[in-house]
């Protein structure tokens, strides 16, 4: 896991302001929006479940690798081919949001 600001991260609006917030109350990111449903206000709702999407790219990476030990163990070359692909796709998303690459 890289050096992040500790999850979960809150999205916070408060009269046209937003921020989002780490668990240990350091603000992440802020800036102002127009309204709720601005680009803006998007982005900050999709910047404060970054935590958990990573969380979940990780443990859908595990189950993958799992998988494709068992299509292995089965002959199914076709499954191995097709999780590996998805594999080294998760992997490059999680090696980006960790700045590995």
């Amino acid at each position: 896991m890289s050096k992040q600001t500790p999850a979960p991260w809150v999205l916070i609006e408060v009269m046209g302001h937003s921020r989002v917030v780490g668990s240990d109350n350091q603000t992440v990111v802020g800036f102002s929006t127009r309204s709720p449903n601005d680009k803006w206000s998007c982005n900050a709702r999709l910047i404060a479940a970054a935590p958990e999407l990573l969380e979940q790219c990780e443990l859908f990476k595990r189950n993958l690798e799992y998988q494709i030990a068992v299509d292995a163990s089965k002959g199914d070359q076709e499954g191995v081919n097709l999780k590996k692909f998805t594999l080294e796709t998760i992997t490059a998303a999680i090696a980006k949001a960790e700045g590995k690459s």
